[in-house]
């Protein structure tokens, strides 16, 4: 339990350096990953004494003996909030491990950063790609495996075999992430990216330019010509050859045009029928529409909703990995309130779970009252698991299928 407070601190921290950690390297900071673990394993040694508030007070204030080391001034300003932060959480007393919070700034590094990061690029690459994203990297793996973790039953998550696995993990992850904070190694993907791109796409993209889009360019402009030809050639009064009007200039053409002998075709009366084709279709198209609205108006009387057959409507549904049980449940609760009304149930805005439970005839109460209870433990007390999301999901099927 201790590693899990140690890791809700380091996922914390990341996400604060994520951003801080870019003006401090602008600044000619030089953040590492210590900046990081000395505070999480003061905080994670704070919570082991919650009876004792002096202890665990002094022992979050340990975090601040890594000023002095520090190297340089910008450096010990942007770790100086870290140590208020890890000291008011041991004072206060916050030893929750909630995986919806955790889940929420997961979800806002994942909104913002990549904004910041890409704005970023224009005032100090090196701070970005050296600082900013591996503390970006970081504090995304840290978040992702405390959410993932505390998601699990805690006889799962306590059992020290699953925290040395995970955590084994985790630290091979966040050695990447600091290895991608290495001049060297950035360097080195640097030249790897460039190698790739100038020996290889630049080649190839030359070779699809030159001689497929450039000489397909030639063939559609060539074939355009062709066609207005054509067209001209219905007023002209001769037969003007393709190859001929294509390399004449316009002052043949509107010679040719212009002369009063034979035409091969009446070309306004071509014209005209062609618009008067297109008006007809216009006006079956647009009585046909009035005709189906007038349909869809009528009164239907109030034949009781019989349940069809027809696949779930949804929203966009995105992956649920990174959701809480709770944010689950409620978006197959919100799956079950579009399939009502897509079959003909009107949901007024001060309608309860209980208002609609019942009213559309032809659906399983008893899943619809067992989806209502898990809904309400997920809305108002925040307390569903992944049980109750899993079951959720089978009850939503079981009732629209």
């Amino acid at each position: 339990m201790t590693a899990l407070h140690g890791l809700r601190i380091l996922g914390d921290l990341a996400f604060y350096y994520a951003f801080a950690g870019f003006f401090a390297a602008g600044f000619g900071g030089h953040p590492t990953i210590w900046v990081l673990l000395w505070p999480a394993v003061c905080f994670a040694a704070a919570t082991c004494f919650r009876g004792n508030p002096s202890l665990r007070t002094v022992l979050a204030l340990a975090s601040a003996a890594a000023l002095p080391f520090l190297p340089a001034r910008a450096d010990q300003l942007v770790y100086l909030p870290a140590v208020c932060y890890v000291t008011l959480l041991a004072v206060r007393e916050e030893f929750g491990l909630s995986a919806v919070q955790q889940g929420e700034r997961f979800r806002w590094l994942l909104r913002i950063w990549p904004l910041f990061g890409a704005a970023m690029l224009l005032w100090n690459a090196d701070a970005v790609l050296t600082t900013a994203l591996p503390m970006a990297i970081t504090a995304a793996l840290a978040l992702v495996w405390f959410t993932r973790t505390t998601r699990q039953d805690p006889e799962v998550y306590s059992a020290p075999s699953y925290l040395l696995i995970s955590g084994g993990l985790l630290a091979a992850l966040s050695g990447a992430a600091f290895l991608l904070s290495r001049s060297a190694v950035m360097n080195g993907v640097k030249a790897l990216a460039a190698a790739v791109y100038f020996k290889l796409l630049v080649p190839v993209l030359q070779l699809v330019l030159n001689n497929v889009v450039a000489y397909g360019i030639v063939v559609v402009f060539q074939k355009l010509w062709y066609a207005i030809a054509w067209v001209l050639a219905l007023f002209a009064n001769r037969q003007v050859a393709m190859g001929d009007l294509y390399e004449s200039r316009a002052g043949d053409v509107r010679d040719a045009i212009g002369e009063e002998s034979g035409l091969l075709m009446d070309g306004p009366r071509v014209l005209a029928g062609v618009a008067v084709l297109f008006a007809a279709v216009l006006l079956i198209l647009a009585v046909r529409h009035i005709l189906r609205r007038g349909r869809a108006a009528e009164p239907t009387g109030a034949a009781p909703m019989t349940k069809r057959r027809t696949s779930l409507r949804t929203r966009r549904r995105w992956p649920g990995l990174f959701l809480s049980p709770n944010a689950r449940v409620r978006r197959e609760y919100r799956a079950y309130l579009d399939y009502c009304e897509a079959h003909g149930l009107t949901i007024l805005r001060g309608d309860t779970s209980l208002d609609i439970m019942g009213r559309a005839s032809g659906m399983d109460y008893v899943a619809e009252a067992e989806l209502r209870e898990i809904y309400l433990r997920a809305r108002y007390a925040e307390t569903a698991t992944a049980e109750d999301a899993a079951r959720a999901a089978e009850l939503v099927k079981k009732i629209c299928e």
